[in-house]
């Protein structure tokens, strides 16, 4: 499940296996016009504005731990993608 093309600016995909995790994938020109950080508060907020729009993750979305070194962002020509997880308590 797609909640968004990336032609919008960002993608949410479910991560195989764990029903509260999501993978976001943003376009380039997004992440530059947030500032080129995926550990800034105008990226997170960005993304958990995104998942509340799409009905996903009542409590909030966080990024998974190994954002913040960057080991687990992927990155191809036209855009980073950042797992996090659904926010439970």
């Amino acid at each position: 499940m797609i909640v968004r093309r990336l032609d919008s600016g960002y993608s949410i995909n479910p991560i195989d296996g764990d029903a509260d995790a999501y993978a976001v994938e943003v376009h380039l020109n997004q992440l530059k016009q947030l500032g080129g950080d995926v550990n800034s508060f105008e990226f997170r907020h960005f993304v958990a504005e995104r998942i509340r729009w799409h009905g996903l993750c009542a409590k909030g979305w966080q990024p998974l731990p190994c954002v913040q070194d960057g080991s687990c962002v992927q990155h191809t020509r036209r855009s980073v993608t950042v797992p996090g997880r659904c926010v439970t308590s």
